[in-house]
Protein backbone atom coordinates (compact mmCIF):
# COMPACT_ATOMS: atom_id res chain seq x y z
CA UNK A 1 0.00 0.00 0.00
CA UNK A 2 1.43 3.39 -1.02
CA UNK A 3 2.00 5.97 1.67
CA UNK A 4 0.13 9.23 1.04
CA UNK A 5 2.11 12.30 1.99
CA UNK A 6 0.00 15.20 3.24
CA UNK A 7 0.90 18.64 1.87
CA UNK A 8 0.26 22.07 3.33
CA UNK A 9 -0.92 24.65 0.82
CA UNK A 10 0.11 28.25 1.36
CA UNK A 11 -2.55 30.33 -0.35
CA UNK A 12 -1.79 33.59 -2.12
CA UNK A 13 -5.40 34.83 -2.29
CA UNK A 14 -7.84 35.15 0.62
CA UNK A 15 -10.62 33.34 -1.23
CA UNK A 16 -8.44 30.35 -2.16
CA UNK A 17 -10.33 27.07 -1.71
CA UNK A 18 -13.29 28.81 -0.02
CA UNK A 19 -16.96 27.92 -0.07
CA UNK A 20 -18.65 31.23 -0.84
CA UNK A 21 -22.27 32.30 -0.53
CA UNK A 22 -24.10 33.79 -3.54
CA UNK A 23 -27.69 35.05 -3.46
CA UNK A 24 -30.35 35.64 -6.08
CA UNK A 25 -31.11 39.39 -6.40
CA UNK A 26 -34.63 39.33 -4.92
CA UNK A 27 -35.88 39.72 -1.35
CA UNK A 28 -35.47 36.34 0.35
CA UNK A 29 -33.85 34.94 -2.82
CA UNK A 30 -32.30 31.52 -3.19
CA UNK A 31 -28.74 30.97 -1.96
CA UNK A 32 -26.01 28.90 -3.58
CA UNK A 33 -22.64 28.01 -2.04
CA UNK A 34 -19.93 27.89 -4.73
CA UNK A 35 -16.49 26.45 -4.04
CA UNK A 36 -13.32 28.09 -5.35
CA UNK A 37 -11.27 25.06 -6.45
CA UNK A 38 -8.13 27.16 -6.97
CA UNK A 39 -5.81 29.69 -5.39
CA UNK A 40 -7.15 32.67 -7.31
CA UNK A 41 -9.62 35.51 -7.18
CA UNK A 42 -13.34 35.00 -7.75
CA UNK A 43 -16.13 37.09 -9.27
CA UNK A 44 -18.39 39.33 -7.20
CA UNK A 45 -21.37 38.07 -9.24
CA UNK A 46 -22.31 34.91 -11.15
CA UNK A 47 -25.09 34.21 -13.62
CA UNK A 48 -28.31 32.64 -12.41
CA UNK A 49 -27.96 28.83 -12.70
CA UNK A 50 -30.75 28.70 -15.30
CA UNK A 51 -28.90 31.24 -17.49
CA UNK A 52 -25.39 29.90 -17.04
CA UNK A 53 -23.79 27.98 -19.88
CA UNK A 54 -26.11 29.17 -22.65
CA UNK A 55 -26.67 32.17 -24.87
CA UNK A 56 -29.27 34.71 -23.70
CA UNK A 57 -32.72 34.39 -25.18
CA UNK A 58 -34.02 37.32 -27.20
CA UNK A 59 -34.77 40.25 -24.88
CA UNK A 60 -33.49 38.37 -21.81
CA UNK A 61 -31.45 40.32 -19.27
CA UNK A 62 -28.81 38.54 -17.21
CA UNK A 63 -29.75 37.73 -13.63
CA UNK A 64 -26.65 38.16 -11.48
CA UNK A 65 -26.30 36.50 -8.09
CA UNK A 66 -24.06 38.47 -5.72
CA UNK A 67 -21.37 37.17 -3.37
CA UNK A 68 -22.72 38.01 0.09
CA UNK A 69 -21.78 37.55 3.75
CA UNK A 70 -18.05 37.37 3.02
CA UNK A 71 -17.26 36.69 6.66
CA UNK A 72 -19.13 33.38 6.32
CA UNK A 73 -16.74 32.16 3.61
CA UNK A 74 -15.11 28.92 4.74
CA UNK A 75 -11.70 27.71 3.55
CA UNK A 76 -11.98 23.99 2.75
CA UNK A 77 -9.03 22.96 0.53
CA UNK A 78 -10.08 19.30 0.61
CA UNK A 79 -13.74 19.94 -0.34
CA UNK A 80 -15.30 17.32 -2.61
CA UNK A 81 -18.11 19.10 -4.46
CA UNK A 82 -21.26 17.17 -5.28
CA UNK A 83 -22.02 16.23 -8.87
CA UNK A 84 -24.16 19.02 -10.32
CA UNK A 85 -22.77 21.77 -8.08
CA UNK A 86 -20.92 24.76 -9.49
CA UNK A 87 -17.27 25.52 -8.74
CA UNK A 88 -14.80 28.18 -9.79
CA UNK A 89 -12.02 26.67 -11.91
CA UNK A 90 -9.09 27.81 -13.99
CA UNK A 91 -9.73 28.35 -17.68
CA UNK A 92 -7.74 25.73 -19.62
CA UNK A 93 -5.02 27.25 -21.83
CA UNK A 94 -5.70 30.73 -20.41
CA UNK A 95 -3.75 33.51 -22.12
CA UNK A 96 -4.20 37.01 -20.62
CA UNK A 97 -3.23 38.69 -23.91
CA UNK A 98 -5.86 36.75 -25.84
CA UNK A 99 -8.52 36.17 -23.17
CA UNK A 100 -8.43 39.38 -21.11
CA UNK A 101 -8.00 39.84 -17.36
CA UNK A 102 -10.22 37.02 -16.07
CA UNK A 103 -8.72 33.60 -15.48
CA UNK A 104 -11.66 31.91 -13.79
CA UNK A 105 -14.86 30.27 -15.01
CA UNK A 106 -17.83 28.72 -13.25
CA UNK A 107 -18.25 25.07 -14.16
CA UNK A 108 -20.73 22.35 -13.16
CA UNK A 109 -19.18 19.30 -11.53
CA UNK A 110 -19.62 16.03 -13.40
CA UNK A 111 -18.70 12.47 -12.33
CA UNK A 112 -15.14 12.65 -13.71
CA UNK A 113 -14.44 16.01 -12.07
CA UNK A 114 -15.93 14.73 -8.79
CA UNK A 115 -13.44 11.83 -8.82
CA UNK A 116 -10.51 14.19 -9.51
CA UNK A 117 -11.50 16.38 -6.53
CA UNK A 118 -11.81 13.28 -4.32
CA UNK A 119 -8.28 12.19 -5.29
CA UNK A 120 -6.88 15.70 -4.78
CA UNK A 121 -8.51 15.98 -1.33
CA UNK A 122 -6.26 13.19 -0.07
CA UNK A 123 -3.26 15.51 -0.46
CA UNK A 124 -4.59 18.13 1.97
CA UNK A 125 -4.86 17.87 5.73
CA UNK A 126 -8.43 18.00 7.03
CA UNK A 127 -8.65 21.67 7.93
CA UNK A 128 -11.77 23.81 7.87
CA UNK A 129 -11.37 27.48 8.78
CA UNK A 130 -13.33 30.69 8.58
CA UNK A 131 -11.77 33.40 6.50
CA UNK A 132 -10.69 36.34 8.61
CA UNK A 133 -10.26 39.99 7.93
CA UNK A 134 -12.55 40.76 4.97
CA UNK A 135 -15.34 43.24 5.23
CA UNK A 136 -18.37 43.00 2.93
Amino acid sequence: MAKIEKRRHLAVFGEAFCLMKYREPVEGGRVEWIWNSRDGITPFCVLDPEQAGRSPREGEKPILWQHIDWKEDVCVPNWIPAVGSRVFANIPDYDPQRDGPHNVETVVVDEEMHDRFRQRAEWFPIVVSRRAGRVA
